[in-house]
């Protein structure tokens, strides 16, 4: 259990520092006048309580890094000397100094050195030192000349800056100050305050009023900071403790409330002896959270009656017995699990043991190959074997019974005889730890109404945890008084969904506004990529490595797109120790949330499943697990990567490699199929004349060589119909077998088979077709005939297109030009037509 956080004071006033710094080797300056006015000045306001005016001089460079430790200074006001660019002219009374003679050296300002010379300190060791000890400063001002370029980097840690654009009076720059802290002082915001002190140098008739320029860092608005209405405690950058739409991980530990009961209760089941334990739940009910920023972190700090253990963490992905394998520190190596065990425990203690986490199990079951899964089934196996090893996989509540049903329980009859720890979403009392204390933990307080309404709106949200955490993350910036408010809250929502909802649509929406429409659409192949697609259950995420999602982008625009979703929270990346990147949704409530998500999923689904159809039938060809397409499928995928669609959802450079070699394969076995069939007719022609000549013995000997032309021809419709699924190819066949005298089981069978894919519209000739071909686009055939015609149909009405071209005598033969256009026919005559 978590202790509760001891109680805190904090300062109830801003510290102004003053440093002050005139080395005896540069020009007097009336710092001491300035140092009374604007103490004089702050004494006159309304709010002067809230300010405590502190003043340091003859100001050495440490004293800066001291003071901004131990006083923590809201304002830091610098009054001197800056180090004048070398050749600039001098000016009298001007708070300037030459830094160098020459002209290479950095600019800075003028602190105290050794023996009182001045001691130049430049632009970057200024802004290092705010780096690493201011971060509680909100306002810096430099009222020392040339100070514009050491403002502007100072942006880099503070919201606002005040420097000097060149060479400015004494008086000039005093004058200034009583304006610009008198404004202050009368709960005036920063950027009014700034526009007061300007006035106050123009009113004195003095010079140099528009030296001063106010740097504000991008995002912020100087207008709305008003000092002296906020407590110096609240201005504090504190980190935000929630960790948005991405799971807690273990160095999320300090923040991670609400789950002590299951914590306990793993604990208690590994104390007990138990081995292999199983935490299931829906989805976004904070499985991986429980073990990883939850179970984890505790067993690290050391259990009463279990000894210390090596924790390796695995998600299975496409490849988890690679994973396994790598997560076991034996990437490459036979997957030997318990021998890996023994290497890993080798000098160690007797007590330690081997924790093994399996994370989302699931993707056991969606993502892996049946080999794949085999091996890590057969991995897990063994490791039951193994006393002194662990293992608690995170599983998906909806796919407990395709885990039941798996080889890997076949002695498991029911779900009570598995040892499995249910994680149900955060309800009420836990849901209001999970809320309130991780901000509490660092002072900061969550307005009971707020939490109040975020329990409510929470009732009717599924996988609430995660859309919470990032609500709570917009949130944290808008506090007031260090609090989390309401109002806040319901500033968020847009009448029809709750604020929860909203936030997240609203984070990833911001996100996509920040690309260009090209950027835009890489975002949305790469978001598509990532979904699987879920057959009778919701869809879920898909894991993928990124040279899978970089295929066919433009590297330069892919990576920026891929790390500014990475950086905002939508997605996550996994370095696995393969080197091997694996990108992955943060958060798998995206899915259903975002609005945006789910409509590019209406929209694409079915176009994104037949792309990843033909990219991993070009993935297995490649690997030699899978032929070339047929013609059916070389015609659907031809449809489809013409599409525009294809186009927006992008596809490999090598699918049309695989196109190209599917159509050249295709085209070849036409050829031979065509010189067969002229062979067979020469045959013929000499059979029958050899028949006319040789009488009834010849005649006899003919109806044999009829009959095994006849069989021929039942092959060769056998053989399209089985290697080729091409059952139109196989009708002209077919025909020539049943008139060549062949009447066998075999050739009624193939017909019958043919039927089953048979043309559902009848294309009719007045005698028998030799040959019936499809365009390449699938949407018109052409036929040959013994009646002297080829005609070209319509394959969805079965419309004659055009009128028929006629030959003297039987067409034997008729195909498509590659580009669709035209057709070419062979008949039995000298005729050659062409259309």
């Amino acid at each position: 259990m978590k202790q509760q956080p001891q109680a805190r004071t904090t300062a109830k006033k801003h510290v102004i520092l003053f440093l002050a710094a005139n080395p005896r080797d540069t020009g007097r300056l009336a710092l001491d006048e300035e140092a009374r006015d604007i103490h004089v000045e702050l004494k006159r306001t309304g709010y002067r309580d809230r300010f405590d005016f502190v003043t340091r001089w003859a100001a050495k460079p440490l004293d800066l890094l001291r003071e901004l430790r131990e006083l923590k200074p809201t304002i830091v006001h610098f009054s001197g000397h800056g180090a004048r660019p070398a050749g600039t002219p001098d000016r009298a009374q001007g708070r300037d100094v030459v830094a160098a003679l020459s002209g290479n050296e950095p600019g800075g300002v003028m602190f105290d050195g050794a023996e009182g010379r001045g001691n130049v300190v430049t632009p970057e060791a200024f802004v290092q030192t705010f780096a690493s000890a201011g971060p509680q400063v909100r306002l810096v001002v430099l009222n020392a000349c040339f100070t514009e370029p050491m403002a502007q980097s100072l942006l880099a840690h503070v919201d606002c800056v005040v420097g000097m654009s060149g060479a400015i009076h004494d008086d000039a720059a005093r004058n200034f100050a009583i304006g610009f802290y008198g404004g202050l002082g009368e709960r005036e915001s920063i950027a009014a305050a700034f526009a007061q002190g300007t006035t106050a140098i123009n009113l004195n008739g003095l010079p140099d009023a528009d030296q001063p320029q106010l740097k504000v860092r991008e995002g912020f608005d100087a207008s709305t900071l008003i000092l002296a209405s906020v407590e110096p405690s609240l201005l504090v950058k504190l980190p935000c403790p929630y960790p948005g739409m991405r799971p807690y991980q273990a160095d999320d530990a300090e923040g991670f409330f609400g789950r002590d009961a299951e914590v306990d209760e793993l604990i208690g089941r590994v104390r007990i002896g138990e081995r292999e334990i199983y935490v299931t739940g829906p989805s976004s009910s904070g499985k991986s959270s429980l073990v990883a920023a939850g179970l984890l972190p505790q067993l690290a700090r050391g259990v009463s009656g279990l000894g210390p253990f090596v924790v390796r963490t695995v998600q299975p992905g496409k490849r988890p017995a690679t994973r396994l394998a790598e997560a076991l520190d034996a990437p490459g190596q036979p997957l030997a699990a318990a021998d890996r065990i023994a290497a890993l425990l080798a000098h160690r203690g007797p007590s330690s043991s081997v924790l093994l986490v399996v994370d989302q199990l699931e993707e056991l079951f969606t993502l892996a190959s049946t080999d794949e899964c085999a091996s890590f089934l057969a991995a897990l196996h063994a490791l039951r074997a193994v006393p002194r090893c662990v293992v608690i996989c995170t599983l998906r509540a909806d796919f407990f019974g395709t885990l039941i049903e798996s080889t890997l329980w076949p002695e498991h009859r029911n779900r009570t005889q598995l040892s499995h720890v249910e994680v149900s979403p955060l309800r009420r009392e836990a849901l209001r730890e999970a809320i309130v204390a991780p901000s509490h933990e660092i002072g900061v307080e969550v307005e009971p109404e707020l939490v109040e309404r975020l329990l409510a709106d929470a009732a009717a949200e599924p996988g609430i945890l995660p859309l919470l955490q990032e609500t709570l993350v917009q949130l944290w910036d808008k506090r007031t008084d260090q609090v989390l408010t309401l109002p806040h809250y319901l500033a968020l929502g847009d009448g029809e969904r709750s604020g929860l909802a909203v936030a997240l649509a609203r984070r990833a929406d911001a996100t996509l506004r920040r690309f260009s429409a090209a950027q835009t659409g890489i975002a949305r192949r790469i978001l598509l990529r990532l979904i699987s697609f879920g057959e009778g259950r919701s869809d879920t995420r898909r894991q993928q490595l990124r040279a899978q999602l970089h295929a066919g982008e433009n590297a330069a625009e892919f990576a920026f797109v891929l790390q500014t979703m990475v950086d905002d929270r939508l997605l996550a990346v996994d370095d696995d120790i393969a080197g091997e990147p694996r990108v992955d949704l943060a958060h798998e409530v995206m899915i259903s949330a975002w609005p945006t998500l789910a409509g590019w999923i209406r929209s694409y689904r079915v176009d994104e499943q037949r792309r990843r159809h033909f990219e991993e039938a070009a993935v297995q060809h490649r690997r030699g697990a899978r032929g070339l397409l047929d013609p059916i499928e070389l015609a659907e995928a031809g449809r489809w990567i013409a599409s525009e669609t294809a186009r927006e959802l992008g596809y490999s450079d090598d699918l049309p490699l695989f196109l190209a070699a599917s159509r050249r394969a295709i085209d070849e076995g036409d050829r031979r199929r065509r010189r067969l069939i002229r062979f067979a007719n020469t045959v013929l022609v000499l059979f029958s004349i050899g028949v006319s000549i040789g009488g009834f013995a010849i005649w006899r000997q003919r109806q044999a060589t009829r009959l095994q032309f006849g069989l021929n021809e039942q092959e060769l419709a056998r053989s399209l119909i089985v290697d080729r699924r091409d059952s139109i190819g196989a009708v002209p066949h077919l025909a020539r077998a049943v008139m060549l005298g062949v009447d066998s089981t075999v050739l009624r069978t193939i017909i019958r088979s043919a039927r089953q894919y048979a043309w559902s519209t009848i294309l009719r000739h007045e005698e028998p077709v030799y040959r019936a071909v499809f365009s390449f686009d699938g949407v018109r055939a052409a036929t040959a005939s013994a009646d002297g015609t080829a005609q070209v149909w319509d394959t969805v009405t079965g419309q004659l297109l055009g009128h028929a071209l006629r030959h003297g005598d039987t067409v034997t033969d008729v195909a498509f030009s590659p580009d669709g256009v035209r057709i070419v026919t062979a008949s039995c005559n000298a005729d050659r037509l062409g259309a």
